[in-house]
Parts: C-alpha cells; sequence; structure tokens
C-alpha cells in the first residue's frame, strides 16, 4: 500500500520516488548479527565483521546468562573499541529482575532490546 501511495505521489508531483523518501543515498548501514558463544569466538566474530567495513554491531546474540553476557560484550568492547556502535537482542531470555541488573552493568556500553520475557 506505501509503495503504491509513492508510486502514485510521485507520478503527481513529477518526482522519483528517492526524492519523496529523502533522495539518494550513496551508504547503507545494515544489520549484522553476531551468534551467542563463548566470549573469545564472539570477540573474533566482531572483529571479523569490522574487518570486513561494518561500523556498527547491531545485533550481538545475548540472553542465556547475565554474567557470561556481561564477559561477551565486554570482550567485543575491548577488541573493537569504543566507536563501534553495539546493539544487544537478549531475545527476551532476562527476567525483569536480571534484566534490569545487567543493563545497569552494561552502562553506556550498548543499545538492548528485547531484554526481558513479560509473561
Amino acid at each position: 500500500m506505501i509503495w503504491q501511495s509513492m508510486i502514485f505521489g510521485a507520478g503527481i508531483t513529477g518526482s522519483r520516488c528517492t526524492k519523496l523518501l529523502g533522495g539518494y543515498q550513496k551508504d547503507l548501514e545494515t544489520d549484522l548479527t553476531i551468534s551467542i558463544n563463548e566470549p573469545a569466538e564472539m570477540r573474533e566474530d566482531a572483529l571479523a565483521a569490522i574487518g570486513q567495513g561494518f561500523h556498527a554491531l547491531k545485533k550481538l546474540k545475548v540472553g542465556i546468562d547475565a554474567d557470561l553476557d556481561i564477559k561477551r560484550v565486554k570482550a567485543i568492547r575491548e577488541a573493537v573499541g569504543p566507536d563501534i556502535r553495539l546493539r544487544l537482542d537478549a531475545n527476551q531470555g532476562w527476567t525483569a529482575d536480571e534484566a534490569v541488573r545487567t543493563i545497569r552493568r552494561f552502562g553506556t556500553w550498548a543499545w538492548i532490546s528485547n531484554s526481558w520475557n513479560s509473561r
């Protein structure tokens, strides 16, 4: 439906859809998933991604063991440095209490999504 509206709008205004969407962009940032593993393996996966040109690691899988998750993210942060953006996906693996405690321990290391199961 939105694409139909874009095509219709472009036809009426005489503009290209790219202009209606904000114009041309040379670069596109995409998600990259770092699967949940031991801290050293996740560190190596993160370094490989950075070596391939990624500037953000947008899906670090965590959520099985909060204490080990801290070690995983710390290993990655130390390896990639402070300028690489990190986003964690806890897959609702923590309880609400674990999520609060763990997020506080992370501080400003990363953004966190799907942190706890609300059921």
